[in-house]
């Protein structure tokens, strides 16, 4: 994703998620990287990243100020992160970027995390049903005016 682009228009519920996944933690975010996609009535733009390691936390708080209602990361595991602590570093970038939308008003659920296992392609379907419930939950970003 540009840090400049907008969300797409919204079909379904209205709810825009943006999704970086670490190349190595699913085959199918690959294919899938750079598409529009609808899970559950939440539109999905999926970001494939070559480490998980490579967001930074302008690349989060940049994504929810230009209109997603919802950021996540989705890491392979920190024991199998093929560039060492990758896994862990993104953990804390998050976890950073949380800390700040708390600090101006925001709710911090509105960044997700978690990790796939490379070996199993439903992993990333379950992720992302997982969080497009979530996000129903919470509604629009109240950024959104």
């Amino acid at each position: 994703m540009s840090a400049n682009n907008p969300a797409p228009d919204k079909p379904g519920n209205g709810l825009y998620l943006v999704a970086f996944c670490c190349a190595n933690s699913s085959s199918k975010a690959t294919e899938l990287s750079k598409a529009v996609f609808e899970v559950e009535g939440v539109t999905i733009r999926l970001v494939t990243l070559a480490c998980s390691s490579k967001l930074e936390i302008l690349h989060v708080l940049r994504a929810l100020e230009t209109g997603a209602d919802g950021v996540g990361l989705w890491t392979c595991p920190a024991k199998a992160c093929k560039f060492g602590r990758g896994s862990i570093r993104a953990g804390k970038r998050i976890e950073r970027a949380r800390r700040i939308l708390d600090q101006i008003g925001l709710e911090s659920k509105r960044v997700f995390l978690a990790e796939l296992n490379p070996d199993d392609e439903k992993d990333l379907d379950e992720a992302l049903k997982q969080t497009a419930a979530e996000m129903t939950k919470l509604g629009k970003s109240p950024l959104k005016t």
